[in-house]
Order: structure tokens, then sequence, then C-alpha cells
């Protein structure tokens, strides 16, 4: 079996404690803004987490398939358990969602581990069924449907709420109008009309997944074919890209991975081209996560590029530095992490018998410093630190099992 690539565990648990971190304030009302979400447009350091997730879940397919394909599995084989896994995120996604009252009537349906599971099941489908160049021609068309669905076409309730050029918002646009249409009373209580992991907004999630998708086959391939610096007949063509690869070896002679420089200035300057189209579509479909509009699509897909690149950059060494080993052993295990900190989080927000909840009990308890926000912010850590502890003991009990 091959090892796996710690850059990819490395570039998903940075994901998980980014994503612990914000979903676990002491206080909801006292948050350093750096780890808040956008209020609607804009991109707020929060707003990674769910789209890196999706491009993680991508990045993780074609690594999956090359190792059952080398079982002899076939590919209904295949597409049938990725069925199946699909189905338990979806179904442990709707337990969460009731958890601890399980009142039908008003249970969520959407969710992020629905999401997950959706995008996963249609991504590996569509990774099995078409070659590149089709991949790339349905994701344009996916941001470019999803553009003049929701930017130049009004939903059907519009002409009743006011006689004026449409214009969409949170609550009149087509996301919004099929989740109302066919969600109703089932969509997330904070908006009650609409849902941030409504029905329409996964489609351009699953762009997500495929940008996720083609940063694996590029790690594949480089693997596999190892490039040879000295060949100038390679890059005549490509001159910058060798330049810049030259550079870099000057600075790095001794990294283990230089005869995969010239592709990874490649994929680099794929990042900037999709960053680009991002903020130029930002200026007809602004940056917004809650309809995961086109140019979110983009730019968040091109920042989880450049950080992967840079993380698959650094020495083997550093990758093996014990500092980064929780953060691996997060990234190994980003579904357990999910689930176990989304139960937990539910459990001590249960009120006890005296009025409040554990959670209120522990963050006063752990309330030591003058300013609110840093409170809430310790509360964080401190949550991180224990996740990360039973994390480490599941493992263990798992690995003996």
């Amino acid at each position: 079996m091959k090892p796996r690539n710690k850059s990819l565990d490395l570039f998903r648990g940075f994901t998980v404690l980014l994503m612990v971190i914000v979903n676990n304030p002491g206080n909801w009302g006292q948050i350093y803004s750096f780890f808040k979400h956008a209020a609607w447009d804009g991109l707020g350091s929060a707003d990674f987490v769910f789209p890196f997730f999706l491009i993680a879940v991508g990045a993780s397919i074609p690594f999956a398939y090359a190792k059952r394909k080398s079982l002899a599995e076939s590919d209904a084989r295949i597409l049938f358990h990725v069925f199946l896994r699909a189905s338990f995120l979806i179904c442990i996604g709707l337990l969460l969602n009731g958890f601890p009252d399980y009142k039908l009537s008003e249970l969520r349906i959407p969710g992020v581990l629905q999401r997950i599971g959706v995008v996963y099941f249609f991504a590996y489908a569509i990774y099995l069924s078409l070659n590149f160049r089709l991949q790339f021609f349905l994701f344009v068309s996916i941001l470019l449907s999803y553009i003049i669905g929701i930017v130049y076409l009004a939903p059907p309730d519009w002409k009743y709420v006011q006689n004026v050029p449409f214009r969409y918002d949170s609550i009149y646009n087509w996301a919004a109008y099929i989740d109302r249409s066919l969600l109703s009373g089932h969509l997330w209580k904070i908006t009650k009309v609409w849902d941030p992991e409504g029905i329409l907004s996964t489609i351009p999630s699953i762009a997500s997944a495929l940008m996720g998708i083609w940063i694996s086959e590029w790690f594949i391939k480089a693997i596999s074919v190892k490039v040879d610096l000295t060949s100038k007949e390679k890059f005549q063509s490509q001159r910058s890209i060798q330049a810049i690869s030259n550079f870099l070896l000057r600075l790095f002679p001794d990294n283990e991975k230089k005869e995969y420089f010239p592709v990874v200035v490649k994929f680099f300057f794929v990042g900037i081209i999709f960053l680009t189209l991002g903020f130029f579509v930002h200026s007809v479909f602004p940056i917004n996560k809650s309809l995961w509009s086109s140019s979110f699509v983009l730019v968040t897909g091109a920042s989880a590029y450049f950080f992967i690149l840079i993380l698959y950059f650094i020495p083997a060494s550093w990758q093996d530095a014990k500092v980064l080993k929780p953060i691996l052993m997060l990234g190994q295990s980003a579904l357990f992490v999910f689930v176990f900190t989304g139960l937990f989080s539910r459990i001590l927000n249960l009120v006890l018998h005296d009025g409040k909840s554990t959670k209120q009990i522990v963050f006063s308890t752990l309330s030591i410093f003058s300013q609110p926000k840093d409170n809430s912010l310790f509360y964080s850590l401190v949550y991180l630190c224990f996740t990360i502890s039973i994390t480490y003991i599941w493992r263990k009990l798992t690995q003996r099992i």
C-alpha cells in the first residue's frame, strides 16, 4: 500500500483545526472578527473551512480509486461502495441535526454532512464517467449557469414583492425559492426561509470538489513521472516556468522534491488564473458562501491550491515535525472529529437541573482574562486540545481492534 499524501493530510488537518475553533467559541457574541463568517457577501477566514473540506473530499477520490483498482474492483462495485458511504454521511448528518429531541416535523434536512455526502457521490461519479476535458466543460457550465440563474433570473415569487428591476438578496433568489418550495419547515432555524446548505447551492459545491480531484491527479502524475530539470526541450515553450524552477533549485538545492519544481510552478500559475477569474466574476456575482457563488468556488479553490502546494513544497522532515503531528492526526481523522465535535457541542449545550448548561459552567470557569473575546477564544483553544486528546485515544483504540 502506498503511503498517504502528507501534504493533503496536513491541508485537511489545518482545515479541521480552524473548523473546531470557529465552531466552538465560548460566547457567540464575543468572537474576534478573524474567526467570523461574512454576514452575506464577502469572505472571512471561517468561510474557507467548508470549501476546503469539499476540495479535500475531491482530492481523496483519485487516491481512493487507485487503491480500489489495485484490488481489482470494478467501477460499478466502487460506485456502489461510494453510494453506501455517501448515504452513511447523510444519515449521520440527519441524526446530528435532530439531536436530542428528534422532532421529525421540524427536523432540518440540509446540513454540512449531508452536502458532503451528496458532493462526494456525484464528484466520484463524474470522475469515473468523464475525462478531464469533459470535467472541465461541466465545471465551467455549472459556474456560468449558476451566475445566470441567481443574478439574472427572478424567482416566481419576486413579482409579488415589488415592481422594480430584479436584484437577488438572501430571501429572493432561486436557491432560496427552491428551499422554501421543497423543504418548508425543515430549513435552518436561524434563516427559516432559506438554507446555507440548500438544494441548488449544492450544485456549485460539486465544482469545488472537482478542483480537488484535479490537484490530486496532478500529484499522481508528478509522483509517477519525475521531471528532468536539465531537459531544455521539454520546457523551451515554457521559459518562465523553467526560469522560476531554476531559481527555486538554487534556493533549495537539497530539497528532495526538486525534480517536481516545474510542475509545482505550473500548477501555481493555474491557481493564479483561477484566482484572477474569481475576482473578475466577483464583480458580477459577489463572493458569497451561503449561495456558494461561482466567484466563491474559484477564489476558495485557488486559495486551496496555493496552500496545498506550499505544504507539498516543504521538506518531508518539516512535514514529520512533532509540532505538526496533531494537525496530521486531525487530517487523517476528519470525519471522526466532525461527528465528535458536533455531537459533543450539543451535549455541552444541554440545560442542567440548575438552569445552566455544562458549557456555561465550563466557560465561566475558564474565563480568566479581562477581555471577553480573549475568554471566548481561550475556551475554543481548550476545546481544540480536548478534541485532539480524544482523537488520539480513538485512533489508538481503533488501531488495536
